[in-house]
């Protein structure tokens, strides 16, 4: 590290704050900004923020992305068989010697610690054992200290993965090309600049109008605040983007700093950076309470940290965001919010992704790459089944299942056959009452008598309400092929994903129950997940769900399955959902 970087983390003139944890730890930070070096046992280590700021300041070791978890939701030391050896080799290095901890496709670290061994007992040992004592990692409560930033998209809670293409060099070029326009411009020059990108990156977005017509706290400003608000208009539409993409009301409530790295930045436009403290946000605290007065949100905090804990979807903000955003992509013949677009499963009529109720109106409006259509139909009783005619007769007819608008129908066909209906026919909207209606929709207090008229809609209501109700899931699988049909009786069951911490943070199982309502056999996943995850799989009789399976798998693989479901299956939110106490 040169002087000159050391002055940039720890400027001389600036004012350096010093602040000591529970653990007898020092951080140290210079002008309010972000941790950039701790100390433990007398010995001075980079913070991920430093490291992000100057890459070379300490040599790092290369693990595979796999392992990033064991790591960074884990808190486990690295283990040596995990690390990756580089063709120019590891170089030298003694026990007790400071590294960071990266992935090969990234150049930033996500882990800081100190070599367990040297060099030559690491060799002596056949690269077996301990390597690495981790000491501070990317979410840990240090890094909490700071603005919860993260270099690129590929830094979410759960897993290291490799950046969006082009997105890391993306970055260091207009790193570079910052500092040459710092030497080269004068007066305005780079707030027009700044404000030009961070404009153009929010008409990508589209979807920029929040209902009141704010533009944010800094609107109407001098001059120089033209770039902040238009950052400020790049991060409501990501924030807007986010919620309507990657949240279900199943995920709630959900970290803000997960939330933040997990789903806002993926939301981003290519090449765009996302920076809060360009913003007259400043902290991701700041913007949360925002959208909360705006009523986008409701925000809690648990465990001394905050989370979102409803999402209003309908108030004016969110629905204006909405609309503007399904504008754009209309006129751009896209998908609303970037969901790519499906055609109805065979036989159906519905869209895929969309959650269809009576008639197939979708209510889902998650977005996501769901190949899943889901459409509401009914099962007559023979107790009913004159109201069906031949449509319920014989044997062939007994389990067929009838959409609304079929039921509708048969019924209009039978007040026809009846004399129920008026002489324009049931278009009117009232029907008489005979004796099976009577008695198969109305009970003795309700006081109807045979000869009554009630509406048409209120019959249709009760008959709906009278027969057994059942969800027709068809799953076209992303690589195309025949669609998978299933008939499932009673309310829509999604896939239940849950962990369970069985070692004070060390020892997890992820539980998978629910896979057979989608028409996915969980023989044929176990050996998927088995070879992707290197992990080891329990199968048991799933509680209370006659013939299901459970799926027990070691480690914390909440994000990895649901991801494998997504990519492998179509099946996505808000058909995936996680339950019970989602581990730290």
């Amino acid at each position: 590290m040169t002087e000159k970087e050391a002055k940039k983390l720890l400027p001389s003139k600036g004012e350096v704050t010093v602040a000591k944890l529970s653990n007898k730890t020092f951080v140290y930070s210079a002008n309010g900004g972000n941790p950039v070096l701790f100390e433990h046992e007398d010995n001075l280590y980079p913070t991920v923020y430093a490291l992000w700021q100057f890459p070379h300041m300490s040599p790092a070791l290369l693990t595979y992305s796999e392992v990033s978890p064991k790591v960074i939701v884990g808190g486990a030391d690295l283990m040596l068989p995990g690390v990756i050896v580089p063709g120019e080799g590891l170089g030298d290095w003694e026990a007790g010697d400071a590294r960071g901890l990266r992935i090969p496709q990234s150049r930033f670290a996500f882990a800081v610690g100190r070599m367990l061994v040297g060099r030559a007992e690491a060799e002596a040992s056949g690269m077996k054992g301990k390597g690495l004592g981790l000491l501070h990692h990317f979410p840990d409560a240090l890094w909490a200290m700071g603005d919860k930033s993260v270099p690129h998209a590929g830094f979410t809670p759960e897993r290291i993965l490799p950046p969006p293409d082009g997105e890391e060099a993306a970055g260091a070029e207009r790193k570079k090309k910052s500092k040459k326009d710092k030497k080269d411009r004068k007066g305005g020059a780079e707030a027009a600049g700044g404000e030009s990108e961070a404009t153009e990156a929010a008409e990508e977005l589209g979807g920029l109008a929040l209902g009141d017509g704010s533009g944010g706290p800094d609107e109407g400003g001098a001059p120089d605040a033209a770039p902040a608000a238009s950052m400020e208009e790049l991060i409501d539409a990501c924030f807007m983007r986010a919620l309507r993409e990657r949240v279900a009301d199943g995920d709630l409530p959900l970290d803000c700093s997960k939330f933040y790295s997990g789903c806002m930045l993926p939301c981003r436009p290519a090449g765009v950076e996302l920076d809060i403290k360009r913003s007259a946000y400043k902290k991701l605290s700041k913007l949360m309470k925002t959208m909360e007065k705006r009523g986008v949100i409701a925000v809690k905090a648990i465990r001394k940290e905050d989370h979102i804990l409803e999402v209003h979807r309908d108030c004016s903000a969110y629905t204006a965001a909405a609309d503007a955003a399904a504008a754009e992509a209309t006129a751009g013949g896209g998908v609303p919010g970037g969901a790519e677009a499906g055609g109805g499963a065979a036989g159906t009529g519905e869209g895929a992704g969309a959650v269809a109720g009576d008639g197939g109106r979708g209510v889902g409006g998650f977005g996501g790459k769901s190949a899943v259509s889901v459409a509401k139909r009914y099962k007559v009783g023979s107790h009913l089944r004159p109201v069906f005619g031949e449509a319920a007769e014989g044997r062939e007819n007994k389990d067929r299942l009838f959409s609304a608008e079929e039921v509708g129908s048969h019924l209009d066909e039978y007040a026809a056959r009846e004399g129920l209906a008026a002489p324009d026919g049931p278009a009117n909207g009232m029907l008489t009452l005979d004796k099976l209606l009577k008695g198969a929709l109305y009970n003795k207090k309700e006081g109807a008598e045979v000869g009554d008229t009630a509406e048409r809609a209120e019959v249709l209501d009760r008959l709906l309400g009278k027969i057994q109700t059942y969800h027709r899931i068809s799953r076209t699988p992303p690589g195309g092929g025949a669609p998978v049909v299933v008939n499932m009786r009673g309310d829509l069951r999604p896939v239940e994903l849950s962990a369970e911490d069985r070692h004070i943070g060390r020892k997890f199982i992820t539980r998978v129950v629910g896979l057979e309502g989608f028409g996915i056999d969980p023989d044929d996943v176990v050996p998927k997940l088995k070879h992707a995850f290197q992990c080891s799989v329990a199968v048991e009789a799933a509680p209370g769900k006659d013939g299901w399976k459970l799926l027990a798998f070691q480690g914390k693989l909440l994000a990895e399955i649901r991801d494998f479901l997504a990519n492998d299956y179509g099946v996505a939110k808000p058909y995936v959902v996680i339950t019970g106490k989602v581990p730290p």
